[in-house]
């Protein structure tokens, strides 16, 4: 794939907790190819522990633990170079930021590697989306949450809907194995309704009409 300069890669994950993976190779002016993993993770609400502690009163140290655990070892085991990840917890920035840093932690701790994370701004009042970029290949050259993008309208009449998970998309670079870079590439997560507290819509409409736009 040698020239391309722009990829855009987008994941759709409203409940989808597996980690899902899509790789692309890069080709060197000298014929060796750089393979990029762009994954997927729904976190189910990943949280710090003492966070995810608070919020869960039910879920035990040893719990948590087997969480994280398993989030790390589905990247581990798919090679992740870059991880979109969805249902970060955090009521503010601050708590979002600290959040990633545990994964990120537990991540480097496992796999060897040294990754970057940025974290995106939400309309939720608990979760938001979020990147981790693994260091050896990739550098991240700008985030940006969509913060300002009017969904779609099935009607002329409805008001302006927004996003409540906003989308993130990254800009980054590609380290290739002649030392070169590729830019830029692009990734875009997107978390988008799912169907928790239907009970709220008993008549369906409302939530459908926002999921279809």
């Amino acid at each position: 794939m040698k020239g391309l300069s722009i990829h855009l890669c987008v994941f759709l994950c409203i409940l989808n907790i597996a980690c899902e993976a899509c790789a692309w190779p890069f080709g060197s002016d000298d014929g060796r190819a750089t393979t990029v993993t762009v994954c997927s993770q729904n976190l189910e609400r990943y949280g710090y522990e003492k966070l995810l502690l608070q919020a869960n009163p039910g879920m035990s140290r040893a719990k948590f633990r087997s969480k994280q655990d398993a989030i790390v070892q589905r990247i581990k085991d798919r090679s992740c170079d870059v991880v979109a990840l969805q249902e970060l917890l955090g009521k503010n920035t601050a708590e979002a930021k600290e959040s990633l840093e545990s994964l990120k932690a537990a991540v480097e701790e496992e796999t060897g590697r040294r990754f970057d994370g940025v974290t995106g701004e939400t309309n939720d009042r608990f979760i938001r989306t979020g990147f981790l970029a693994a260091l050896d290949k990739i550098e991240i050259l700008n985030v940006k949450s969509l913060t300002d993008d009017e969904l779609p309208k099935l009607s002329p009449q409805r008001r302006p809907e927004y996003f409540i998970r906003l989308p993130l998309v990254l800009k980054l670079s590609v380290r290739l194995l002649d030392g070169k870079r590729i830019q830029p590439l692009k990734v875009a997560t997107f978390h988008l309704k799912s169907k928790s507290n239907g009970s709220k819509d008993p008549t369906g409409y409302k939530w459908e009409i926002v999921r279809m736009e």
